[in-house]
């Protein structure tokens, strides 16, 4: 799997129908096509990749010395630029342009300084090294609770999370490595709770209402029921969610989804150790790429629904029609806001 825009969740929320668990890899599967869908309409990525790229120099660019055009390429931040095979300091070059990045989409050299692009032989492939954190938006991220145990070897594949409703494809970070969430668990939250089998039955009353955050799901019996509001020590809960079935519960244990499977040492970072408590840092995609990328995974699960291929009633057209509408739209607004056009050259 690759990296997602979105996460499974909110596919499931977005869904005309009740999405069950058992949906999830079907889900799944549509979300990576329609990342990789995103990222080739607007040419670029929107995950932070920490990655060394080669350039050759001289080269057909066209530019004027000193200037390396990062071609298909969108810079976040440097951490070594070598030309020549000598390391040029970060006094000695501008990444541009600066009014408007990062990302920057080329690097100049300070002509005000001895450092300038050169060739390390005779050809002059690879003679440009930039290492960096490249992606095609402005990088953000969000706070996302805490570890709550350490991770103490390299080759642990699981994490619980304190204080925090991570999504499935999300990308996160702690202290300097990144994190792919490819599945997540129900672990106990130490509570317990009763409900009737009765859908406006929909106040969950624990015991500490501060462990628990908005939005996420919780596992009673074999219900599950998502979290709407919180008020103190009683939760507002949406009942049998996830395809689960309505049913009553007199001092159940109630479950959070809190144990993670991820991928370590992703999007070029080195797997290490982390403390207990050590901070969980979200990576932030922009909102309109994860809209569209929700849209996308919308219409391949309808086509899939239908089997690609059969006759629709009138009231499903008009559905789809005003979907795809809404898809036209967002790839509008999408295009125009991280949309990235080829550098015409002279030839």
């Amino acid at each position: 799997m690759g990296v997602f825009y979105t996460s499974r969740e909110n596919v499931m929320q977005a869904l005309d129908i009740r999405a069950a668990a058992y949906t999830a890899s079907r889900i799944d599967r549509a979300i990576d096509s329609a990342s990789r869908n995103v990222e080739g309409f607007l040419n670029g990525i929107f995950y932070p990749l920490t990655a060394t790229k080669y350039f050759d120099y001289p080269n057909g660019q066209m530019a004027k010395a000193g200037r390396l055009w990062l071609e298909g390429n969108q810079l976040i931040s440097i951490s070594s630029f070598v030309s020549g095979g000598t390391t040029v300091p970060p006094a000695n070059y501008f990444l541009e342009p600066n009014e408007y990045g990062p990302p920057y989409d080329r690097i100049d050299i300070n002509i005000g300084t001895n450092s300038a692009l050169t060739s390390n032989q005779s050809t002059g492939q690879r003679s440009l090294v930039v290492t960096g954190v490249w992606m095609s938006c402005v990088q953000e991220e969000s706070s996302a609770g805490t570890l709550s145990a350490a991770i103490s070897t390299t080759a642990a594949t699981t994490l619980t999370v304190t204080g925090a409703n991570i999504g499935v494809g999300r990308v996160l970070r702690i202290d300097t490595e990144r994190f792919l969430v490819t599945e997540k668990n129900f672990v106990t939250s130490g509570q317990t709770g009763t409900l009737t089998s009765n859908l406006n039955a929909n106040t969950l009353t624990v015991a500490d209402g501060t462990v628990f955050v908005l939005r996420e799901e919780l596992l009673i019996d074999a219900e599950r029921v998502q979290i709407v509001d919180i008020a103190g020590n009683n939760l507002i809960v949406r009942r049998a969610t996830g395809g689960s079935t309505l049913a009553a519960h007199t001092g159940s244990t109630i479950f959070f989804a809190r144990l993670l499977t991820v991928t370590r040492g992703a999007l070029g970072t080195v797997a290490t150790t982390h403390l207990i408590n050590a901070p969980i840092f979200l990576h932030v995609v922009p909102a309109l790429i994860e809209e569209l990328t929700v849209a996308y995974t919308l219409m391949r699960q309808l086509n899939e629904l239908s089997g690609f291929a059969h006759t629709i009633s009138s009231g499903e057209s008009q559905s789809r029609s005003a979907l795809q509408r809404t898809v036209k739209d967002l790839e509008d607004n999408v295009k125009r806001l991280h949309g990235r056009y080829a550098r015409v050259r002279a030839v």
